[in-house]
């Protein structure tokens, strides 16, 4: 199992275009194949900086998730809300 965090930074007017874009996908992301759960954490001292945190059976699963028109089409929406560059690990259970 893998757990992927990733870090964004918006724009403080595009905080809630956001939110309500998550909302609206999360359960799709949920499905995909070999996705155990994912979640939206915001940063206690900035509001405008959140994380996605989501669990993988593996990094094959979470690659595969990453190729498919659901994934471009909401990376594209989710971009051009940003601030900053995203940031974004891949981490493995011990």
């Amino acid at each position: 199992m893998i757990t992927r965090i990733v870090k964004l930074t918006f724009a403080p007017k595009h905080i809630e275009s956001f939110i309500d874009l998550y909302h609206q996908v999360n359960i799709n992301i949920n499905n995909m194949q070999g996705c155990q759960s994912v979640k939206l954490m915001k940063d206690s001292k900035y509001d405008n900086i959140m994380f996605t945190i989501s669990k993988w059976d593996s990094e094959a699963d979470l690659n595969n998730y990453r190729n498919t028109d659901f994934f471009t089409a909401t990376w594209k929406q989710t971009k051009s809300l940003f601030c900053a560059k995203p940031e974004a690990w891949t981490l493995y259970e011990l």
